[in-house]
């Protein structure tokens, strides 16, 4: 059980319920970074950016990355109506962090929150993975 001052007096909060209201905020979250690398990425590189290969012959998205996506498509099929909602939480902070991608497309998302850059992005992301893991 926790206490929380409301200002009228303290109210008592199972720790259960704490800890689904914070799991809620953070499944949020990870939506929210699905979102963001897709129409992000889908406006730059098309509907087919997880396969997008750029001049250099270099992916935009880790090769490992893309393997597991594929696998976890695999394994459970018609569970994933897009290829990124197969993306774990892992994979959004390696995706938002990525150096080439965060200069060119989500700096300027994070640029007023995170100004030391998308070092403190991931670091803040994997502080936040790591309180999931252990709800």
């Amino acid at each position: 059980m926790s206490t929380l001052g409301t200002g009228k007096g303290l109210i008592y909060i199972p720790t259960k319920e704490i800890q689904e209201i914070c799991f809620d905020a953070i499944e949020s979250m990870e939506h929210w970074g699905r979102r963001l690398i897709h129409e992000t990425l889908s406006e730059h590189y098309g509907n087919q950016y997880l396969d997008y290969v750029d001049g250099m012959g270099n992916r935009i998205v880790k090769g490992e990355i893309i393997k597991s996506i594929k696998k976890r498509v695999e394994d459970n099929p018609g569970r994933f109506s897009r290829n990124i909602d197969a993306v774990t939480l892992e994979n959004v902070i390696e995706i938002l962090s990525n150096d080439s991608l965060f200069k060119k497309h989500f700096k300027e998302v994070f640029d007023s929150y995170y100004p030391c850059g998308k070092d403190d992005l991931k670091y803040r992301l994997c502080v936040v993975r790591d309180v999931r893991n252990k709800i």
